[in-house]
This record gives structure tokens, sequence and C-alpha cells, in this order.
């Protein structure tokens, strides 16, 4: 689980580099736009139910709830990502998601009961899914081999830049937009960013993954009686017909395996890279290697593998392993989980302290110097050389976020103070997210991967939602000062978690090389 990086050859950027991956532009900024959403939709709801009723708990539990139906569904669309495809899936899950979006939007502008807004706002959360891991997936696809392991450290620690930029503007428009133009504004430009950005991904075909499924081939026994008269001829001319009976065969096994890698289909047993199946003799499980069919043992088998079909194919053995059940990674969901209440519960606590000062203007600057740390934080971790574990890295994090957290309540009013130590607290932020994506890229098979991704996500949002519905009870029942004490108790409580994680996870790796060295 080494974050090892050393520097790109010849001198040049490395994040310069990962930009001459064909494709890689398109797809990095189309995801960036795409994920408007995520930093403004959750802030937007508060603002807008704020001014409709003037409570925060309703705003804050709206919101939360909103967050919660888009954790239930986020690993759900995962799964269909993986087993589907991005294109196949994502454009119907698109225009779904963006007619949801517009629905809450113009029900909020109406004023149509709080109840029916609350069961609009869940319906928007079911639609909703995580571009964030869809544009990792591609970059891992992307940079896949040992050689680009570096350059895929690189690429993920700069889409959590990607995703801080994303927080920087979100925040800042979210609260012009509702001071300045209409307070459910901030809810239609969120909508029209995921529909465009989402519209221009899913039309990106050469960046997509391919899609696996595991089936079975059965081969020819060997009692058949065509094996037994091919196998009891003997002399050269007859073993050289029967090589090139058998160069027939494989190129129509070829085509009905090739079909069945377009369909996202390997073919008794596992793919890789858009390559086809290898049939060996006697049901022998098969390898996938650089779009070529290797050697059949038997004409028969061959023959008995061109007959088959697209329909015909079916899925074979057991269901893949979920991904809560690898190594490290129900801690790691617990991390992000409490680390992601912080954020929620500090922009909850501000917000009230810039409405309390009558400062709600500026309001969107303020949230945005957190995320401008963090965006520096991420692009400096991604250029540097990293020793040591990603879980150590974590706990190092985390350990000066808390400081900054306790350090940020006492510069509460003070606004310029409070902009300084949030840029300095922030550095930290995106290196921990990093760090977490990549340690479910190390745990994790590839097949899994957009699942393993969402699942970070998807703890991030319930972490959110939870710290938006307590920040809210709490400033209901005191203040934004007191409200500020929830960051610095929920990230207290993710450092223990990291402690606790990094443990588990060097015990494992004693295990593994104590168990290797006895084999």
């Amino acid at each position: 689980m080494s974050s090892r990086r050393t520097p790109a050859t010849g001198g040049s950027s490395p994040y310069a580099e990962l930009f001459t991956v064909p494709g890689s532009k398109a797809f990095c900024l189309s995801g960036a736009v795409a994920r408007l959403p995520t930093s403004m939709m959750s802030l937007g709801i508060v603002l807008a139910l704020n001014h409709l009723y003037g409570n925060w708990t309703i705003a804050g539990t709206m919101s939360a709830a909103y967050i919660l139906a888009l954790a239930a569904v986020t690993p759900l669309y995962a799964r269909l990502f993986d087993r589907f495809g991005q294109r196949r899936v994502g454009r119907v899950a698109l225009v779904l998601q963006v007619i949801a979006m517009l629905v809450f939007a113009f029900a909020a502008l109406l004023r149509v009961p709080i109840a029916l807004l609350f069961v609009l706002a869940v319906l928007m959360g079911l639609t909703q899914f995580s571009f964030g891991a869809l544009v990792r997936t591609r970059w891992a696809y992307a940079l896949r081999g040992p050689v680009n392991a570096k350059k895929l450290n690189t690429a993920y620690a700069m889409e959590s830049a990607i995703d801080e930029v994303v927080f920087i503007l979100g925040p800042i428009l979210a609260a012009f937009l509702a001071t300045s133009v209409h307070p459910v504004a901030q809810l239609f430009v969120p909508t029209l960013a995921c529909g465009i950005g989402g519209a221009v991904f899913f039309s990106l075909k050469g960046t997509q993954p391919p899609v696996v499924e595991m089936v079975e081939v059965t081969a020819a026994s060997r009692d058949d009686v065509d094996v037994r008269d091919a196998m009891s001829n003997g002399g050269a001319g007859n073993a050289a017909t029967e090589r090139n009976a058998a160069a027939e065969h494989n190129a129509a096994a070829a085509t009905v395996i090739n079909d069945a890698v377009a369909h996202g289909i390997a073919v008794n047993g596992t793919a890789a890279n858009g390559t086809v199946a290898n049939v060996n003799g006697a049901g022998a499980s098969s390898t996938v290697a650089n779009g070529t069919v290797a050697t059949v043992a038997a004409a028969k088998n061959a023959a008995a593998s061109a007959e088959f079909s697209i329909h015909q194919l079916h899925r074979h053995g057991p269901r893949p392993k979920s991904v809560l059940l690898y190594q490290g990674i129900l801690p790691l969901l617990l991390v992000f989980v409490t680390f992601n209440m912080s954020f929620s519960a500090f922009d909850v606590s501000v917000t009230a302290m810039m409405k309390a000062m009558g400062r709600e203007q500026l309001l969107g600057l303020q949230l945005a110097m957190f995320a401008v740390g963090s965006c520096i934080g991420g692009l400096v971790f991604g250029a540097k050389e990293m020793k040591g574990s990603n879980w150590r890295h974590m706990v190092e994090f985390l350990a000066l976020l808390t400081i900054g957290y306790v350090l940020i309540r006492f510069a509460m009013g003070n606004l310029i103070l409070l902009g300084f130590l949030s840029v300095l607290s922030g550095l930290c932020v995106a290196p921990v997210f990093a760090t977490g994506n990549l340690v479910v890229k190390n745990t994790v098979p590839s097949r899994s991967l957009t699942e393993g991704l969402s699942w970070i996500t998807t703890a991030g949002q319930v972490g959110a939602s939870l710290g938006s519905t307590f920040g809210g009870i709490v400033l209901d029942v005191a203040d934004y000062h007191t409200g500020m004490l929830l960051p610095c108790a929920t990230t207290f409580v993710t450092l223990v978690l990291a402690v606790m994680g990094w443990t588990q996870s060097r015990r494992h790796t004693a295990r593994t090389r104590t168990s290797t060295r006895e084999r």
C-alpha cells in the first residue's frame, strides 16, 4: 500500500504528463463540470429552506434527507456502472437526475407544502450518482499497468484537488445566486451543469473502461467421437491438417468471443483492457491476452466454442466478493463518515455566523477559503514523493486538521484570521481524500473499482447529512460558537478511527508476509 512517487522524467510536470493520455482532458473537464451539484445542492437546499421557513433545523434536516437518499443508492449505481458500462447506464441515469433536480427546484420556487418538498428532495437524492468515482475509474483504466502506477497516484491527487476547485466555486456561486438573484436560483444552475457536463462525459467512448462479465464456455469432452478420431489419427499430413482446421476454428471462435467482449463478456476467464479469451482444451480455465485467441487443444473444442452465440453465453461462478468484505474497507468508510461530518457542520456554523454578522454576501468567499487550501494541498501532495503507507499519511494529515479546527474555533468572528486559518487547515483535506481513494485502489479488484470508490463517496455523504442535521439542531438551541465545536470533535474521532485502521492494516501486512515466507 505504498504511495511512493518519483518526479516525472524529463523535468516535465507530472500533471502535464497526465494529459498526454488521449481523451483525458475531455473526461476530466466534463466530469468536473458534472460534479458541480455536489458542492451546491446541499448548501442550496439549506439557503432556500432557511429563507422560505426561517428554521435551521428544517433546512438542515431536508439537506440531510437528500444526502442520505443519495448515499443509499450510490453503491447501487456504481454496481450497475461496473456491470453494464458507464455509457449504457449513465445516459438513462443522467436524464432521470436532471428531471428530478428540475422538479425539486420548481417546487421550491412555487413554495409547495414542506412535506411534499421533503418527498421531492428524497426522490432527487435517489437519482444521484458519483461522477467522481466514474472519472477515477477512467483514470485507472487509462493508466493501467505497473509502469503507470505513480501517474495514477498523481491523477487521484489531482482529482481530489479538482473536487476542491468545485467546492471553491460551488459555495460562492450558491451564496451569490441565493442572495443576489433569487433564493432558489442556486438550485437551477447545478442542474444545468450536471446536464451539460454529464452529456459530454457519457458521449466519450474511447476512454470508457470495458465491462467484464464472467461466463462459462464448455469444451467438448475427450470422449467425444470426433475428438477421439482427431487424437487417434497420426502422421505429419494429418497433424498439418488438424493444425489448419484448428486455425480456422480459432478464427471462428475469435469472432464469437470478440463479439462477447464488445458486449462486456469475458469467456470462461478474466478480462482486462478490452481483450479476448483463450480457449484451452478439456474445459480448462482461460486467460485473456491482447485481443488474440490462443491455440486450441483440439479441433472439436474450437468448433464447439464457435457454435456459441452471445445469447447462449451465461454468467458462471459465485457472485463477486462484496467490496465491504475486503480488508480495511469498513474502517476506511467509518473514517470518511466522521471526516465529512466536520465539513457540513463547519459550513452550517459559518453560514449562521455570517448571517448573525450581517455579512451573508461574503458567505461563499468565506467558505471557499477552506477549499482553496485543500486544492493547494492536493496539488502539492500529488507532485511530491511520499514514503510510507497511505494510512500513515492519512493519520498525519488528520492530526494537523484537528489542530486547525481548534484554532478556527477561537477565531470565530474575525473574518480575516478565520480565512487565513481556513486556508492552512484546508491544506490537509484533499490529501486525506487522495490517500483514501488510493487505499481502495490498492485493495479491491479492478472489476469492482467504481463500486469501491463510490463507497467512499457514500460514506462521505452519510457523514455530511449527519453533520448538517446535528449542526442545525445545535444552532437552533445554541449559537455558532457552540456549533463550531462539532468539527473539532468529529475530526478528533476521525483521527482515532484512522489510527485504528492503520494498526489493522499493519497487522494484516505482517501476517501476509509471514504466510508468504512460510510457503
